[in-house]
Parts: structure tokens; C-alpha cells; sequence
């Protein structure tokens, strides 16, 4: 699985690789993009990452790079069979 950040913005990709690369992503999510809304909460002083396309995917951390990791995971895992 990738990442794609567009530079100047909360949103970015999660891009699923064939399935024969990633065990965990299943054939039917080879290809699939989704979207995340990331974006600094001063009063809980964490970087919450939601999955909008998958209820309940969403991670709270202390850096940006680690709510990143954090959802990537949690998509995976939703995803998983």
C-alpha cells in the first residue's frame, strides 16, 4: 500500500498494491484508493486521521506522520477477511 499527500492539504490516498504483493489487502481491494481527512486538534493537542469510506477507521496520535501509520493500519485491518 502507498501514500499519496497533496501538498497543502488534510486529504490523502491510501492506494492498494495487486494482491499478491500485500497479504493483508485482498483481491478485491487491489487498486483501491481511500480517502483520509487528517488535521491537527488543538484542544485534544492529537492528529485524528478518519477513513470517511470505512465507519469506524480512525486513529489519534501525537504526530502527523504517526496518524498517518496508524490509519494506513487500521485500513488494513478493516479490510482484512
Amino acid at each position: 500500500m502507498s501514500i499519496r499527500t497533496d501538498v497543502g492539504s488534510s486529504e490523502s490516498s491510501f492506494i492498494f498494491p495487486s494482491a499478491a504483493k500485500v497479504s493483508v489487502a485482498p483481491a478485491y481491494n487491489a487498486g483501491r484508493k481511500f480517502r483520509i481527512v487528517l488535521e491537527y486538534d488543538p484542544e485534544a493537542r492529537a492528529y485524528p486521521a478518519v477513513c470517511p469510506e470505512l465507519p469506524g477507521c480512525v486513529s489519534a496520535v501525537d504526530t502527523e506522520e504517526e496518524a498517518k501509520r496508524n490509519i494506513k493500519e487500521a485500513i488494513e485491518l478493516y479490510l482484512a477477511p
